[in-house]
């Protein structure tokens, strides 16, 4: 977050801005993303960031002559080249990690949010545990009711699954 404040603090941050807008995600975008992942962090990460440090080469940066932009200093030999984590698979991630932790909410939200990409009977399974759950805590018919029709778009995609409430 340093680094992305100290870019924000130039003086030129819209044409900056501006520049980045086409293919970066802005700088709140990125500061959103880094709360989402923190709240659903998993021990891999720890192991696979120290990973991408050790297999990285820091880029060297530096202000401008004109002491208003700044000048990024390129590699010609890096060592690997960070890719992102795919959609689904964050998406994913997000979503099982949030019924891990009883957030049933946030769960069913992040599983809509990947079946519209990708959408998988286990998605529409995990959906259904946790609106029974919600139904359980509430007693609230609505996440019956929506429990009962996940149910069903899983036998859909799967008539294999034999889970029933």
């Amino acid at each position: 977050m340093q680094a992305i404040n100290q870019m924000e603090a130039l003086a030129h941050v819209d044409t900056f801005r501006a520049r980045i807008n086409a293919d970066h995600p802005m700088p709140e975008d990125r500061e959103a993303s880094m709360r989402e992942n923190l709240a659903t962090f998993t021990e891999d990460w720890v192991n696979e960031g120290k990973q991408n440090i050790m297999d990285s080469n820091v880029l060297e940066v530096k202000k401008s002559s004109d002491r208003v932009s700044i000048v990024i200093s390129g590699t010609q030999n890096p060592k690997k080249v960070f890719e992102l984590e795919p959609v689904d698979k964050k998406l994913l991630r997000i979503a099982y990690m949030n019924y891990k932790n009883g957030n049933m909410t946030n769960a069913i939200k992040y599983f809509k949010k990947l079946n519209e990409i990708k959408p998988t009977y286990v998605n529409y399974v995990y959906m259904s545990y946790a609106n029974e759950y919600l139904y359980n805590l509430t007693r609230d018919k609505k996440y019956s009711k929506q429990a009962k029709e996940d149910l069903n778009e899983a036998k859909k995609l799967n008539p294999g699954v034999t889970t029933s409430l």
